[in-house]
């Protein structure tokens, strides 16, 4: 019978596990992707990296500081997941943008 309430209390542990990651993961990932987009979209028209990078982290702690008068938690871990989406729109369109280089040489 020991072995039986183990395996039952693993799967109940296991399930509580699964469904915390799984609301971490709904309510990170629409800010994961605005921050993607607010990375690509600028990206798109060349400015400075400073400048998007600086933009990029306002915008991020600027949205955690008003989260405080709205009486909700204001988390560091937060900013850097909002900044690491902004990174992989960088990264994107970065990538994106030496693709169309990298045709268009061929092509001429």
């Amino acid at each position: 019978m020991a072995a039986f309430g183990k395996k039952v209390y693993m799967r109940r542990a296991l399930t509580i596990i699964l469904i915390c990651l799984s609301i971490a993961f709904i309510s990170k990932t629409p800010h994961v992707l605005e921050f993607f987009t607010l990375g690509f979209l600028p990206a798109a028209r060349k400015p400075g990296v400073w400048f998007m990078l600086f933009s990029a982290l306002a915008v991020a702690v600027t949205d955690e500081t008003i989260q405080l008068f709205t009486g909700r938690a204001s988390q560091v871990k937060d900013v850097v997941i909002d900044f690491a989406g902004a990174l992989a729109g960088m990264a994107t369109a970065g990538g994106v943008a030496a693709i169309i280089m990298l045709f268009k040489k061929r092509n001429v």
